[in-house]
């Protein structure tokens, strides 16, 4: 799944949409086993401009997206959890198609009256669908007994947010706000065998809410990575543990993998020629960036391992070229 700009974009026979609907489309294509043979491809989006910004397969075979798009007409599907465009400059959705591209299954917009964009997703194996972004928007969609109900950052900056919709994608289970008095965006989500969100994105707030006993418990610089645990219980969520990580430069937090052990890798970029390290040595390191290699490079990578729950990062390092 992507982005197309081209009119001659391959699609297919009963494919959803087999033209270019605005100046910037998404896409999604399926290729057989040996990827030779186009079995679906699809575009789909506004008569302006969409982005898609992660994608999961469902227990089913369905490809789910969100993204962002700027226009009202935006394909929403009839019975979908929210078809309304919100009214602001960008608003984030979540489509599902059929496994064979030829229909919406599930298509809603996510979002409130300013920005909002869904940068993250999984869906579990009952189906239901876990969303991670940023919003501007005051009145984005919480439940009761979020963990930040209201919108934190002040005039110009968003904060993170987090929700899940059933597998229907009509009901919205629970949502909640993540972030301080900055600018914070959530990028990246992973769910921990006890159903616990991992999260992890940048944040310029230095009154980000934390764990009680952070790795990091100062925020270092002009942006920092962070990284957290938030339990979900019915409508409700619960911080369980966040902590900052970066130096003095700028830190963005992009990419979470969970190994068996429980433990996090967290990947990133960094201009912080102080991020904290430990001296390198050992052959894991390249073991733990290999599933890291789809991050986008800023300026330097950095890579962390941390134990969950705990107040220790075994293994940072960085790596990257000029």
């Amino acid at each position: 799944a992507g982005e197309a700009l081209s009119s001659n974009f391959p699609t297919t026979a009963g494919a959803f949409s087999q033209s270019l609907a605005g100046q910037h489309d998404g896409f999604v294509a399926h290729l057989d086993a040996s990827g030779a043979s186009l079995l679906h491809s699809t575009y789909f989006g506004s008569s302006t401009y969409d982005r898609v910004l992660d994608m999961a397969i469902d227990p089913f075979g369905r490809p789910t997206l969100v993204g962002f798009t700027t226009s009202a007409s935006f394909p929403t599907l009839a019975g979908s959890y929210d078809t309304s465009f919100g009214g602001g400059y960008t608003e984030a959705y979540l489509t599902r198609f059929t496994s064979d591209l030829s229909a919406l299954d599930v298509s809603t917009f996510l979002g409130g009256n300013h920005g909002d964009s869904a940068e993250c997703l999984r869906v579990l194996g009952n189906g239901q669908m876990i969303v991670g972004g940023g919003t501007y928007s005051s009145d984005f969609p919480v439940t009761n007994g979020a963990m930040q109900g209201v919108l934190a950052g002040g005039s110009g900056d968003q904060d993170g947010f987090l929700l899940s919709l059933d597998s229907s994608g009509q009901n919205l289970l629970w949502s909640t706000f993540y972030g301080g008095t900055g600018h914070d965006a959530i990028h990246a989500l992973e769910v921990n065998a006890q159903g616990d969100c991992v999260i992890a994105g940048v944040t310029e707030s230095t009154d980000l809410a934390l764990g009680p006993n952070p790795a990091q418990g100062l925020h270092g610089g002009l942006t920092d990575a962070f990284m957290a645990f938030v339990h979900p219980a019915g409508s409700a969520t619960q911080l369980m543990d966040s902590t900052f990580f970066g130096g003095t430069g700028e830190d963005k937090g992009q990419g979470l993998a969970l190994l068996p052990s429980g433990q996090i890798v967290l990947a990133g970029t960094t201009s912080s020629t102080d991020l904290p390290m430990i001296s390198a040595g050992s052959s894991r390191y390249w073991w733990l960036l290999a599933p890291m290699t789809m991050l986008s490079v800023e300026k330097n990578e950095s890579i962390a391992w941390r134990n969950p729950l705990t107040t220790r990062f075994n293994s940072p390092t960085s790596f990257g070229s000029s």
